[in-house]
């Protein structure tokens, strides 16, 4: 191979890992238990890759509803949120469900759980 080819070669390969770094999540949310009732505490943690500018928002996303659970503005990378399943927090909330992270123009999605409203 040519110098000019070696050069070409190791170009793209500097540009590909430069879109994976872009392309890798910066905010992971932990996994919550499959099967919840209400009553019971949703406990979970969100890590975020750096501590920026802006509110971290987690929305838990059921059938036909969306309810925003959490909001604040993180002091560190490593976010612990318990949040009772109760109709206070969550109005009418059940089914198969999953949670949704929004932090920085990030977002990130959980695992699907259900909520058995009995």
């Amino acid at each position: 191979m040519g110098a000019k080819k070696l050069r070409l070669i190791g170009l793209f390969l500097i540009l590909g890992l430069s879109i994976l770094s872009f392309a890798s999540a910066s905010i992971i949310i932990s996994q919550p238990n499959a099967l919840y009732s209400l009553g019971d505490d949703l406990s979970f943690s969100v890590t975020i890759d750096s501590v920026k500018t802006g509110y971290l928002d987690v929305n838990l996303v059921c059938p036909g509803t969306v309810e925003n659970i959490y909001q604040d503005v993180p002091s560190s990378t490593t976010i612990a949120i318990t949040r009772q399943l109760i109709p206070a927090y969550i109005k009418t909330s059940n089914g198969d469900c999953h949670l949704a992270a929004n932090y920085a123009e990030e977002s990130a999605l959980s695992q699907n759980f259900n909520i058995n409203p009995n």
